[in-house]
């Protein structure tokens, strides 16, 4: 249900960070991930950005579920325009992610449109 709103509603040039285990996303969604688990690169310099993103994701969010500020964590571990969107799943700590837009919503997942660059 989610994959297929944001299939309907995105627009085709969204990057959405997923959560952690996402396997499905790029198939049902038709959106690029900020980084996949199971898209590793084969090229020295592919695998190193992608495990960049990996570890970046990984410390986003660590920092979130302590309680630090979603909009300001955000922006200091993706930087500008790397992602357009979220997909967070509920469980993963915090119910919401304050500051954000939320945009669908499910009893399981929350997509949040991410501000552009120096907008709140």
């Amino acid at each position: 249900r989610t994959c297929g709103w944001i299939d309907d509603h995105l627009p085709p040039a969204a990057i959405v960070l997923t959560p952690r285990g996402s396997w499905a996303f790029k198939w049902y969604a038709k959106r690029a991930e900020y980084v996949v688990f199971k898209d590793c690169p084969q090229d020295a310099a592919g695998v190193l950005e992608w495990d960049r993103r990996r570890q970046a994701r990984g410390r986003w969010l660590m920092d979130i579920q302590l309680g630090r500020p979603p909009l300001e964590t955000t922006a200091r571990a993706f930087g500008p325009q790397a992602i357009t969107h979220i997909l967070w799943r509920r469980t993963d700590g915090l119910r919401s992610l304050e500051g954000f837009e939320a945009i669908f919503k499910t009893p399981h997942h929350v997509v949040y449109s991410v501000p552009a660059t120096g907008s709140k």
